[in-house]
């Protein structure tokens, strides 16, 4: 027995010395293989982001933000200094907020009655408080100041562009105090009877949004929005019962009549184009920071994002990258088309955010252009109504009646008549009683007869309507 230990104990070492660099060759290889499919995927999602940067370019696409932001205007040419010194507001972080909540010192009470009021809400009840309010020096000198603004071409704040999302803007809100004064003043002028002096505030109140949407962001367009909306109420409340005297008449359909929503639109989402590509380079050298303040609630169990925002997740960001630049070339270019030509494309743009692998970063920046193509296109609706109102209010104080159609309104003025943008095809329509209604049928394309929502109510797909009463 003593003799075959020897022979035992070398069969065993033969045996090690063939499975041991075998198990060296497995394990190098598995150790190998998760950098094989890093280093795969991170130079095939780079070749997807370098050949994406370089169709930017080819299309003559931006993407730096000193490319978009808009260009310093000298003082005596911008209405920015005018209306900030009525707006008392600060672009600085460090700076305290104004204490003035509201334009010319009104209190809250006061700027609530000012907003029922233009809304049409106890408008017998208040008008002599109301009255009051726009008679008092200071909303007399801040009237006045947002009039002498309104008459400048430009208006650029002094935005800090350069802060990326955290850049201050309160400066848009106070568009909205104003507009809200404007209207409100328009209407009492016109109930006094002063309704060429009413419609020259509706044309202040109409220059006033356009100076909002010189804001590159889509919230500029959005506050643009707002402040023509009001300044529409007014100007349809006004003219719905009363002539309009043809001065006055002529300057808002030429005004009308420059208003390009599509441009300013197209502009607001490459900048916001340009301003989610920053996220993306930023990124690259402060991602805690990022993490931090796009995602605060991902924990240390959430393994994907924990994943996505270490280095391993290299080729992800690469990957993510891409997609955001395609979507968003796409979205530019759905940005200046009609809302029926592009209403579809929600569902592709959640599709292409779904895909693999994930993009969490653009799941967050990409803003949803169709939703905002409704918006901007029952915007434009109102304007071209209110075009055509004004026209049809030229042609019977010309004719003694309103026309039988839009084509013989057309024909009288030798002129194409603008088409509703959720159709392409002519406005309805129809005299009714001594006036008129005329109206789109809005993005669910149903013809409501121009009937618009109980009071109170609102259907953001349904008719949009101009009535004139006489």
């Amino acid at each position: 027995m003593s003799q075959e230990h020897p022979a035992t104990t070398v069969r065993s070492g033969d045996w090690l010395a063939r499975i041991v660099p075998k198990l060296l060759v497995v394990v190098l290889a598995l150790a190998v293989m998760p950098a094989g499919v890093w280093t795969y995927y991170n130079v095939k999602w780079g070749g997807e982001l370098s050949r994406e940067l370089e169709a930017w370019q080819a299309k003559g696409l931006p993407l730096s933000l000193s490319e978009v932001i808009p260009q310093p205007v000298p003082d005596s040419e911008n209405a920015a200094p005018i209306y900030l010194s009525v707006f008392h507001v600060s672009f600085d972080p460090d700076d305290q907020p104004s204490p003035q909540r509201n334009l010319a010192g009104l209190s809250d009470e006061e700027e609530d009655l000012i907003h029922y009021y233009r809304r049409g809400k106890d408008r017998a009840a208040n008008i002599a408080r109301v009255r009051a309010i726009l008679s008092r020096p200071e909303v007399v000198r801040a009237l006045q100041t947002l009039k002498r603004a309104s008459q400048r071409k430009k208006s650029v704040f002094p935005v800090k562009w350069e802060e990326g999302f955290a850049a201050l803007s309160a400066h848009l809100a106070r568009f909205r105090h104003g507009a809200r004064l404007v209207a409100a003043n328009a209407l009492i002028l016109a109930e006094t009877g002063h309704v060429d002096e009413a419609l020259d505030w509706c044309l202040i109140g109409l220059r006033m949004a356009d100076h909002a949407a010189m804001d590159p962001r889509l919230m500029g367009q959005l506050v643009a929005t707002a402040v023509r909306n009001m300044t529409l109420d007014a100007l349809e409340e006004i003219i719905s019962d009363r002539p309009v005297p043809a001065r006055v008449g002529q300057a808002l359909q030429q005004h009308l009549q420059g208003i390009d929503l599509y441009k300013s639109y197209t502009r607001a989402i490459t900048f916001e184009a340009v301003l989610g590509h920053s996220v993306f380079l930023e990124f690259r050298t402060e991602p805690d920071n990022l993490r931090n303040l796009m995602f605060p609630d991902l924990d240390d169990g959430q393994l994907l994002g924990r994943l996505y925002f270490s280095w391993v997740g290299r080729p992800l960001h690469k990957s993510d990258e891409a997609r955001y630049l395609r979507i968003m070339r796409g979205q530019i270019q759905a940005a200046e088309s009609p809302w029926a030509q592009i209403k579809g494309t929600n569902d592709a743009v959640n599709g292409q955010l779904r895909e693999a692998p994930p993009a969490l970063l653009s799941a967050v920046l990409v803003p949803v252009v169709a939703a905002l193509a409704s918006k901007r296109d029952r915007e434009a609706a109102r304007l071209d109504l209110c075009r055509i109102a004004l026209a049809l209010k030229a042609y019977k104080q010309q004719h003694g009646r309103y026309p039988a159609s839009l084509g013989a309104l057309a024909q009288s003025r030798n002129t194409q008549l603008p088409k509703d943008p959720f159709t392409g095809r002519d406005y309805v329509y129809r005299q009714a009683g001594h006036g008129f209604v005329a109206y789109s049928v809005g993005s669910d394309g149903d013809d409501d007869g121009g009937v618009e929502p109980e009071s109170g109510k609102t259907d953001p797909d349904g008719d949009i309507v101009w009535r004139a009463k006489i």
